[in-house]
């Protein structure tokens, strides 16, 4: 276990099997070197060592060449010391997935893990497209098709296909690419709704991005490029694609239908989406649409729900308020008439827009921490001699597990696994819990 601090008193009493690593030694190591050898470190802490201004990057790599696969990173950083996603971004690109945060004080701590996998810049990087399917016969073959043949340089894309047992043979169509190597085919008993199969999708997708692909031609395989274009460059981790007609006019939609329907459609966009802007505080312009991108990171520790089309409000309420800041790039959008599948309802998914705008701004964010944090025994009693270890501002407790007797009875193994929790001091306000989102 690796602790890499300014000063070795600011680790606090480490436990002997900790090592002090003194930062001043970092800058050859940082440097390219080849695999590492020798025994790989569990844990590594990072305490105050990471400047944005000093080759954060080449920290953070010399952290993952040295710990195990799965390993736990932890860093201590100023708050705001990262502005926006910077810190996430980076450590996205060095390796590090499942990131996580916590707010103490006037620092901010950030665990993450050390993917399986190299770093996204040192191997071809993988998209998943989940593509919910029910009764989307006319169409389906040729979005799939076109999906298949895509091409984009440096990215394998997987195609996630989640069929809800259509009645008009599309489940027989999906079947025939069941074999196909980049195709993963998951059958849903019955409809529950695209919601649901969206994420059945997003729960079996391990690729570095995720894009949601409807099967109904309205919108523009081509358009795969520019929307990833800001994630591979770490600009931002959340994109929506802006839907823009042919010719240009953002939102319009034409059913090719006496027009009422296209009216009232383009005029309850107009509607929802100043309630979505006004209850969440932002100003997008398409924040409904279906091309929705992201990094995989992204969605670490939240919780989905919805069923049906309030899926869309829910995803995008939900990354807004762990503090993403989606970017919205036009697409090329063909919306179908109802007459050719389209399944929104008039009277019905209006009111589960309404109920989840209100309800995803208020309800917990990430329940699931809550609930195992507030368990009994969650966390080891404070001040156990082999349990809890500290830095000198107390801002990271670290959980071991101590070492056990050989067979023998003589030496003892060295330490296998440790974890780093920030804890909770007695007292502490809501601003001091763990949380997840945006880490900058």
């Amino acid at each position: 276990m690796l602790w890499v601090a300014h000063a070795r008193a600011s680790a606090g009493d480490l436990l002997e099997h900790v090592t002090h690593v003194d930062p001043s030694g970092l800058a050859v190591e940082t440097e390219p070197q080849g695999p590492v050898t020798g025994p790989s470190a569990s844990a590594c802490v990072l305490d105050g060592v990471l400047d944005p201004n000093d080759g954060p990057g080449r920290v953070l790599a010399w952290a993952y060449r040295r710990l195990s696969p799965g390993g736990e990173l932890v860093l201590r950083v100023k708050d705001g010391q990262f502005p926006g996603e910077t810190l996430q971004a980076l450590l996205f690109r060095e390796g590090f997935e499942e990131p996580a945060r916590r707010s103490h004080g006037a620092d901010l701590l950030v665990t993450a893990r050390r993917s399986e996998l190299a770093p996204p810049l040192q191997r071809r990087q993988r998209l998943s497209v989940i593509m919910p399917a029910f009764n989307e016969v006319a169409t389906f073959e040729t979005t799939m098709n076109l999906v298949l043949a895509k091409e984009i340089a440096g990215i394998d894309i997987e195609v996630i296909v989640v069929e809800s047992n259509s009645t008009d043979g599309t489940r027989e169509k999906v079947l025939s690419y069941a074999n196909h190597p980049r195709v993963r085919v998951i059958l849903e008993e019955r409809p529950q709704g695209k919601g649901h199969a969206v994420r059945t999708g997003l729960a079996a997708a391990r690729g570095d991005f995720l894009l949601i692909q409807d099967a109904d031609m309205e919108y523009d395989i081509d358009d795969y490029d520019v929307l990833l274009e800001p994630l591979r460059a770490a600009e931002v981790g959340f994109v929506l694609g802006m839907r823009t007609s042919p010719e240009g006019s953002r939102g319009l939609r034409d059913f090719g239908q006496l027009g009422l329907t296209s009216r009232v459609m383009n005029v309850g966009h107009v509607l929802f989406l100043t309630l979505f802007n006004t209850v969440y505080g932002q100003r997008l312009k398409d924040p409904f649409t279906m091309y929705k991108v992201m990094r995989r990171d992204c969605l670490h520790g939240l919780v989905f729900e919805c069923n049906r089309f309030d899926f869309d409000w829910e995803l995008t309420a939900k990354l807004v308020r762990a503090g993403y800041r989606p970017r919205e790039i036009p697409v090329t959008y063909r919306s179908r008439s109802f007459s050719e599948g389209k399944k929104v309802s008039f009277l019905k998914d209006p009111l589960t827009w309404v109920r989840a705008c209100f309800k995803y701004r208020f309800a917990e964010l990430y329940p699931q921490m809550t609930a195992a944090l507030n368990r009994p025994g969650a966390h080891p009693q404070a001040g156990s001699p082999s349990a809890w270890r500290t830095t000198g501002h107390g801002a990271v407790e670290l959980v071991v597990d101590p070492p056990e007797p050989s067979e023998a009875g003589v030496a003892a193994k060295p330490l296998t696994e440790g974890r780093f929790l920030p804890r909770v001091p007695p007292g502490a306000d809501e601003s001091s819990r763990d949380s997840l989102g945006v880490i900058g």
